[in-house]
């Protein structure tokens, strides 16, 4: 499967391409005024054949390292993108588990002033999909 991205584009979903991009709409419908981005996963299966990532173009989009209040005004690309790509993987928001977690991770369903991956964010990874081993001799 190829990937691309495609800036201001529609999104088309079933195509066989791993696409992000930055559209209104996504599979044909208007992104809701709430939602930052969305990821979209095809299976045939228990595989995946298909990942789109949709960033919602209605918002101004900056990308910035530190707090939120630097730029109020934009939303973090990178830290959207981390949390996308963190669903494109398997994770899911831990503030909305059931029980709810408290902890600090880019995975949380909401934007804050985290702006790289954190320790739950790496350890739910590797519940996934196992540690890292021994680097090769």
């Amino acid at each position: 499967i190829g990937a691309s991205v495609v800036p201001e584009s529609p999104h088309t979903s079933g195509n066989g391409v791993n696409e992000i991009s930055l559209p209104g709409t996504a599979a044909g419908s208007t992104l809701g005024g709430n939602i930052l981005g969305v990821t979209y996963l095809r299976y045939s299966g228990i595989q995946i054949v298909e990942a789109d990532i949709v960033f919602n173009s209605n918002w101004p989009w900056d990308s910035y390292r530190g707090p939120r209040s630097v730029r109020p005004d934009r939303w973090d690309l990178r830290r959207v993108a981390l949390h996308e790509l963190g669903h494109l993987i398997g994770l899911d928001h831990p503030d909305q588990a059931n029980p709810p977690q408290s902890v600090a991770a880019i995975m949380n369903s909401r934007i804050s002033n985290i702006d790289a991956l954190q320790s739950d964010d790496v350890a739910g990874g590797q519940a996934l999909y196992g540690a890292p081993g021994a680097a090769p001799a």
